[in-house]
């Protein structure tokens, strides 16, 4: 099967709340993850088996009752293993409003400034008992979930702060810098029974062949001709 890194197109909310809940099984249709990105924050919760999940071509082997965080832009997929997994896609900026610009921690997280861990095992801490807050109240979706919700994402990033996990960015992978890689895929998409040069790609996201294979590399650790 060949898999394509690209942005997923589905608006992820519920009854206009910029935020969704999914339970992943083995008779879901998307079970085995296929590469893609989005501009949401999501959570990967391992409630069961073992999940092998790549984040921009890294990869990272999650157990029972561990955690992923992954920012916006970071391409990801996953295969699992005898493995029920729970995905929580949220909008960060919709989220909180006009509040965001006044925090630092959210506004970092969402001008690309700040960054935090990807992966959290199983240690217990802060962060691992406030992200398993937020499964409970979207597994549950009792009367008022959505302000639960609202304060068990802030207890997260309340978590975080704590355990000192905010870091300054080493991933100037903002959206604007993603746009030439995106119509990239794009391109490859729509032309993968083609013969396509390294030329042909780059002169169609308007940047020199020799820059584009190392920007490319950067984000998927592939060259283009891997890929």
């Amino acid at each position: 099967m060949k898999y394509y890194t690209t942005k997923e197109s589905a608006v992820h909310k519920i009854e206009n709340f910029p935020l969704v809940y999914y339970p992943v099984d083995d008779e879901n249709p998307g079970y085995y993850m296929m590469h893609h990105w989005h501009p949401e924050h999501e959570i990967i919760y391992v409630s069961q088996g073992k999940l092998r999940l790549c984040l921009d071509g890294v990869y990272h082997n999650l157990e029972k009752g561990e955690f992923a965080f992954i920012l916006p832009g970071i391409t990801h997929s996953a295969t699992p293993y005898d493995c029920i997994y729970e995905c929580v896609l949220f909008n960060l900026e919709e989220l909180f409003g006009s509040w965001k610009a006044d925090d630092k921690y959210i506004g970092g997280l969402l001008s690309h400034r700040l960054s935090v861990p990807e992966i959290y095992r199983l240690k217990e801490g802060l962060p691992e008992r406030a992200m398993l807050s937020l499964i409970k109240v979207l597994r549950e979706q009792e009367k008022g979930f959505e302000l639960q919700t609202v304060s068990a994402v802030l207890n997260i990033l309340n978590a975080l702060i704590k355990c000192d996990c905010f870091t300054e960015s080493t991933n100037d992978y903002s959206p604007s810098k993603l746009k030439p890689f995106n119509k990239a895929i794009t391109f490859i998409e729509q032309n993968f029974n083609q013969h396509i040069t390294l030329e042909e790609l780059a002169s169609h996201c308007g940047i020199s062949s020799t820059y584009f294979s190392e920007y490319f590399k950067n984000i998927t650790t592939m060259t283009p001709f891997d890929y």
